[in-house]
């Protein structure tokens, strides 16, 4: 069986793994000129380390690319970093029940409010129901008006400009439900670990083609037996 995988970000790349192990021949295409998707970054010759177009980490429970780092053989790092919001020009610490607790720039009454609205999210153990709902209109009563308007408001402007009246409250229970004290990298950066891994697709005999666009109906197609688009 051939198998076309359309996309080199991770998804892509974690397909044509699986696919490669099963003896399955794989060929990628990605219209950029590397590997790595929306969490690839750019590198001068004399860095060590990419710098991410995005911020990514992962958290200690996303168990499929740890061990799928371990495969390729370029491990996570794991680290207990400091999370921190800056208000009134004063970083204060806030990755935590205790630390939600001391957060001086909210009253105790909306502290406890913010803890317990987060909490509800933590123990939530499927958040799809969440998706008809938006966290502009949903949020504020969850964990009060108040630790809305001085925190969560101003990220999710930041983050998702224009849009943020159509982020739904799904995204925000997985950003809660699945966040870990500590948080993990690889060494070089995420871009490193793509290539770890198209380094692992080639090597077990996959092909990869970097800039190469497939668009509709592309002749690519007619040689394959399967497509994944990613």
């Amino acid at each position: 069986m051939k198998v076309a995988v359309i996309g080199a970000g991770f998804a892509g790349l974690a397909a044509a793994v699986v696919l490669v192990d099963s003896g399955i021949e794989v060929e990628v295409f990605e219209k950029e000129s590397v590997v790595g998707g929306l969490a690839t970054g750019f590198k001068q010759n004399a860095w060590d380390w990419s710098l991410e177009h995005y911020y990514h980490h992962i958290f200690t429970n996303d168990t499929e690319i740890i061990e799928m780092a371990k495969k390729v053989g370029w491990a996570a790092k794991i680290y207990k970093p400091l999370t921190s919001s800056l208000i009134d020009g004063k970083v204060l610490q806030l990755d935590s029940p205790l630390s939600v607790l001391k957060f001086r720039k909210l009253s105790m009454l909306s502290r406890l409010h913010m803890g317990f609205g987060l909490g509800i999210l933590k123990i939530i153990p499927r958040g799809e129901f969440l998706e008809k709902y938006r966290v502009v209109k949903v949020l504020p009563k969850l964990i009060g008006r108040e630790a809305y308007t001085k925190i969560w408001s101003k990220l999710l402007a930041a983050k998702f400009g224009s849009q943020v009246e159509t982020v739904n409250m799904a995204w925000f229970w997985s950003r809660v439900a699945k966040r870990t004290k500590n948080l993990g990298c690889f060494d070089g950066g995420f871009r490193t670990m793509a290539e770890k891994m198209r380094d692992y697709i080639v090597k077990k005999g996959g092909v990869i083609r970097l800039e190469n666009e497939v668009k509709t109906n592309s002749k690519y197609f007619k040689k394959f037996d399967k497509v994944i688009v990613t």
